[in-house]
């Protein structure tokens, strides 16, 4: 039991001759608020300043400014955009030239197509005994057209077109072309 009183707040009390462990002033926590306002506002607006001016400072600011300037006052090197570019023209000009030259020189080199007139006799018929089993009557009809065949001069002119197509059917491809030439 001696140990529960040991505890108890009236025990503490009496050894001690205190109510609690720690005292505040009378009315503290009434007036805390008022004081601590008090003491923003009087920090907030303060007469004292914090920012102090050297003597004659305003007076030889000017003259400290433009001896500043003037000392470090260089030439400045100006380069021009225009006679970079007229630096550039001759270049310019001399590549578009090149250019044109060698791209002529590749179109007007070449060599035209042969034309049908350019072709011999004989070359036309080594590519006929060559290709002659690929050629059939039936191609030879498609590629004349009704056109092509009024503008031949026949020497026989009292041949049917019947008559015609049953000759070109019958004979061989070969033989019919050598009869032409």
């Amino acid at each position: 039991m001696n140990k529960e009183l040991e505890n108890n707040e009236k025990f503490i009390h009496q050894v001690v001759g205190k109510d609690t462990g720690f005292s505040v002033p009378q009315n503290y926590f009434e007036e805390i608020e008022d004081s601590f306002s008090t003491y923003l506002f009087e920090e907030k607006n303060s007469k004292k300043t914090t920012f102090e001016i050297p003597n004659n400072y305003f007076n030889t600011l000017e003259d400290n400014i433009l001896d500043k300037v003037l000392v470090n006052k260089k030439p400045i090197k100006v380069i021009s955009l225009k006679q970079r570019i007229l630096k550039r023209v001759p270049l310019i000009a001399a590549a578009v030239v090149i250019l044109f030259i060698g791209l002529n020189s590749f179109n007007f080199g070449e060599q035209a197509l042969p034309t049908f007139d350019a072709i011999t006799d004989i070359e036309m018929e080594n590519w006929l005994d060559a290709n002659s089993n690929n050629i059939n009557s039936e191609d030879i009809v498609m590629i004349l057209s009704e056109n092509d065949l009024s503008d031949i001069h026949f020497a026989f002119t009292e041949i049917e077109e019947i008559n015609i197509e049953r000759y070109i059917s019958a004979n061989d491809d070969l033989t019919i072309l050598n009869e032409l030439y």
